[in-house]
Order: structure tokens, then C-alpha cells, then sequence
């Protein structure tokens, strides 16, 4: 009689959530799960390049330092407020700065146009040579698309700056209630918005946030808007 359902019919995914999450310490391996007695799920270094042998972490313990650390996280209303005013100050700031570039890179389009248009001019009343023509023509056009990409680039730039920094805040508030609530597949999701490196060494599991959210807790504990939160809002990990 068969009386428990056997474990590799379920998804491992959502059974084993924190898989390859989290590196080890001593030899940089993933940590992979395992259960124990039909109920305990447990996490060690696979070992795969030294043998490594580490002090095996259950999954619970794994959850407690997660909700440890998006505690952390939660911030007030007030310091709320503080960041996007001194976003918005920084705002507009980069707006000038950015129509500045915008500006420039217009008269660097333009006036390389310029140049070819004069230059063709110059090749048809036979005032320069096809060889001159040929080789300035490659070398400006080059230039005036490199150009025309960048000033894609900086009118892109910045459009949600705001919008971006309110929404992580937002998160930052929620987080905890939310890994509390959420299941096992959902949890890893959180943290994999949330976190940019784990490690596991001599029983301790350090946890690093990525570093826009590494500000919001600085934010929260000092009460203090950083000028750093401008650099990390761009989008990425």
C-alpha cells in the first residue's frame, strides 16, 4: 500500500522554490533541496567542484531571513514623501540637462549634414575628387547615425523616471505582507525582483538586495532622501 504520493510527481519548482538561488560561501556552488522524513525540505551545497560540505538549511530557517529582511524594507509615508520630493528637485535638473543633449546632438546632425550636402555639391562641380567623396561620405554618414541613435537614446531617457521610483516604493511598503501570503512559486518571484546575490557559509545566509532597494532601506532607517536613489532607477535585474 502506497501511503504517501510520491514527491517527484509534484512541480520541484514550487516544491523546492529557493533551487539555485543561493550560492555557497566556501566553493560558489548552487544550493539544492532535498526532503527529509517525507516533510522537511532541506537546502545544501551540491558540491559539485570541491566536495563541499556545509551545515544543510532548512527552508523555513531560508523564509525567516527573507521576512527578516523585507521588514526592512517597509517605509513610512513621510519618507515617502521626502524621496519624491528630492526626486522630483533632481527632476528637474536632469531635464535641462537632458534638452541640453538633445539640442547639441541636433546642431552635430545638422551640421554634418551640412558638410555631406556641400560635399556632393563640391563632387558634382568637380571642386573634389570621387576618391575624396567617397571616403568623407562613409566617414560623416557613420557619424551622423551614431548620432541619430543617440539622440533616440536621450529623448527615451528618463520618461518614467517618476512613475518608476513610486512603484518601487510601492513594493518596498508591500513586500513582506505579500511574501507572507503569497505561495512558494510566487515567493521566489518577490525575491527575484528583489534580491541580487545570496550566499550561505558557516550557517549564516547573507542576503544582498539590489542596490535601488538597498537605498529605500537606507531611506528607511535614516529618513534621509539619497541623492544615489538618481543612478539606480534605471531599469534592469
Amino acid at each position: 500500500m502506497i501511503l504517501h504520493k510520491p514527491y517527484k510527481n509534484k512541480s520541484r519548482k514550487g516544491l523546492f522554490p529557493y533551487s539555485n538561488l543561493i550560492k555557497c560561501g566556501i566553493c560558489g556552488c548552487a544550493l539544492t533541496a532535498e526532503i527529509k522524513k517525507d516533510k522537511y525540505i532541506y537546502y545544501h551545497c551540491s558540491g559539485s567542484k570541491d566536495n563541499c560540505k556545509q551545515v544543510y538549511l532548512k527552508q523555513e530557517d531560508i523564509e525567516q531571513a527573507f521576512e527578516e529582511l523585507l521588514g526592512s524594507l517597509y517605509i513610512s509615508d513621510q519618507a515617502h514623501e521626502i524621496i519624491m520630493q528630492g526626486l522630483r528637485s533632481s527632476l528637474e535638473d536632469k531635464i535641462e540637462y537632458h534638452n541640453s543633449l538633445v539640442t547639441q546632438t541636433e546642431k552635430q546632425i545638422k551640421f554634418l549634414q551640412n558638410r555631406i550636402d556641400q560635399a556632393y555639391l563640391d563632387k558634382i562641380d568637380r571642386k573634389i575628387s570621387e576618391e575624396f567623396w567617397q571616403s568623407h561620405i562613409h566617414r560623416w554618414g557613420g557619424e551622423k547615425d551614431r548620432l541619430k541613435v543617440r539622440l533616440v537614446a536621450i529623448q527615451k531617457a528618463d520618461k518614467n523616471y517618476l512613475e518608476n521610483a513610486n512603484l518601487i516604493i510601492e513594493l518596498a511598503k508591500k513586500a513582506l505582507p505579500l511574501f507572507q501570503k503569497q505561495n512558494a512559486t510566487q515567493k521566489r518571484r518577490l525575491v527575484d525582483i528583489l534580491v541580487s546575490n545570496c550566499t550561505y557559509k558557516d550557517e549564516t545566509l547573507d542576503i544582498e538586495l539590489k542596490s535601488v532597494f538597498g537605498e529605500v532601506m537606507k531611506t528607511a532607517k535614516t529618513g534621509n532622501w539619497c541623492a544615489r536613489w538618481d543612478s539606480n532607477l534605471r531599469p534592469t535585474d
